[in-house]
């Protein structure tokens, strides 16, 4: 979850200079917040649901499913239509990932309970609805072949030499193409390793 203007995600050298005053900005935004609303009694309680899944290919002929790397473009669809849509839909990591939660959060009667397992099938007919033939929309933990050869659709060559990932199994074409967020996370996280281990770790 994130709330984000314009961002412009800092590399891992930009990031080392702010690190220690993040870290005492945290600290003293907690003991305020923590200061000003300790006494706060009987606020409703609100909460709600979220659910990440993937965008799949099906192929008949074959009897293939891959990835379908297409979630930028069906997101873009979800938020054309977002003010008739009973779910928030945003990326994910993987480019054929789609991550929704409710339009409005569930409240603290028990009648909001009921409402859970409707809205998460709603939102499975929006996602469905802005899909071509022979793909589906799946919530599954990992996918069973992901990282074996030709998994996506379409498919492409990992790139253990260069590039962003630098995987051996997976291809930076994988990552989510719209959202420079993820893209640098994994740049930073590859460097900061680097400083840990002395070498690249492939993944």
């Amino acid at each position: 979850m994130r709330i984000l203007n314009n961002p412009h995600p800092l590399n891992f050298e930009e990031l080392l200079e702010h690190v220690d005053k993040v870290r005492n900005l945290a600290c003293r935004q907690f003991i305020y917040h923590y200061n000003q609303h300790k006494y706060r009694r009987d606020d409703p309680f609100m909460w709600g649901d979220e659910i990440e899944g993937h965008i799949m290919k099906l192929n008949q002929e074959s009897k293939t499913v891959r990835l379908h790397l297409c979630a930028s473009k069906i997101l873009k669809n979800l938020r054309e239509k977002s003010k008739s849509l009973v779910g928030l839909w945003s990326d994910e990591v993987m480019e054929s990932m789609l991550e929704s939660c409710p339009k409005e959060p569930y409240g603290d009667v028990l009648e909001c309970c009921d409402e859970v397992e409707k809205n998460m099938k709603e939102r499975r007919k929006e996602v469905l609805a802005n899909l071509g033939e022979n793909e589906t929309y799946l919530t599954l933990t990992m996918f069973p072949r992901f990282g074996c050869r030709y998994f996506t659709e379409p498919s492409y060559d990992p790139t253990p030499d260069s590039g962003i990932l630098r995987s051996l199994f997976i291809p930076d074409e994988s990552l989510c193409q719209d959202n420079t967020v993820y893209r640098t996370c994994v740049i930073n996280s590859q460097k900061e390793r680097n400083t840990r281990h002395g070498k690249y770790s492939n993944f």
